[in-house]
């Protein structure tokens, strides 16, 4: 009898994202998987979704993005590009550009996810509702006992906190789209998950598209992500103006952020 997997999602605050049990083959994480894995890789897989959204949308209005908490640093990590696809010269020179001229990645982020992004303000603001959902989640870990985590957007953020409280260890973790360029994250850091950051506990790669304005249009700094295998990818290669692959932010969706061969190559290694 062939083994199954079992893939724990941990999605962000894009809609699109979330896939209930019975109906994540049609959601955003069931699109991009059916898209980069292969089609007996993707018939062993159990897929759930973590439980913790209704957490984030009931929760009141926080304050805006304040002064910082703990300390930043802006030396990248080290990162790979992902071999079928390939940024262009100009993102690079931005995302340089942001990390040079002080403060101003910290404004963006201010200017960027403090106006848009409401929930993301709430959890990085406010630690009874980061508590909160760190315990619903790592809750789901202990029950589903996942061989893959995948978070993507915030969720990357949701996941590694809970990953730090939780007696379940996955061999995998794939954050897509993280938030964990910006300042505030760097910042704002449970001590468990500054734990968890500071040892390998599993294999973690992460996804940048230096196009993506929720990653900071950067890799992330080597303090504190140094056990992050970081892979910059192209999603505009797939993304188009219009229909479900397009539209404003479209390189941000994780339909294709899971189409590249860094997520397949990642899976195969532990589905074996």
């Amino acid at each position: 009898m062939e083994q199954r997997y079992r893939v724990l999602f941990v999605p962000g605050s894009a809609d699109g994202d979330r896939g209930d049990t019975g109906s994540w083959y049609g959601s955003d994480v069931g699109v991009g998987l059916r898209r980069g894995l292969p089609a007996e890789l993707l018939a062993r897989l159990d897929v759930e979704s973590s439980t913790h959204e209704r957490l984030l949308d009931g929760a009141s209005a926080g304050a805006t993005l304040e002064a910082p908490i703990g300390r930043y640093s802006s030396e990248p990590g080290s990162a790979r590009d992902c071999p079928c696809c390939a940024k262009m010269s100009l993102l690079r020179w931005y995302s340089h550009l942001l990390r040079r001229v002080p403060n101003l990645l910290r404004f963006a982020e201010r200017q960027y996810v403090g106006l848009i992004h409401s929930d993301v303000v709430r959890f990085a603001g406010d630690p009874e509702l980061r508590a909160l959902v760190r315990k619903r989640v790592s809750q789901d870990l202990d029950q589903f006992r996942p061989h893959i985590v995948l978070g993507h957007s915030l969720g990357s953020v949701v996941a590694i906190e809970a990953l730090s409280v939780s007696e379940w260890s996955p061999q995998l973790l794939i954050t897509a789209g993280a938030p964990l360029s910006w300042p505030r994250f760097a910042e704002t850091w449970s001590a468990e998950a500054g734990r968890w950051l500071s040892r390998k506990s599993c294999t973690w790669v992460n996804l940048i598209d230096l196009g993506d304005q929720v990653t900071g249009f950067q890799v992330p700094p080597r303090t504190p992500y140094a056990n992050a295998l970081n892979v910059v990818v192209g999603n505009d290669h797939y993304s188009t103006v219009f229909g479900p692959d397009g539209g404003f932010s479209s390189v941000h969706s994780l339909r294709h952020y899971l189409r590249h061969t860094a997520v397949r190559d990642a899976f195969q290694e532990v589905c074996v």
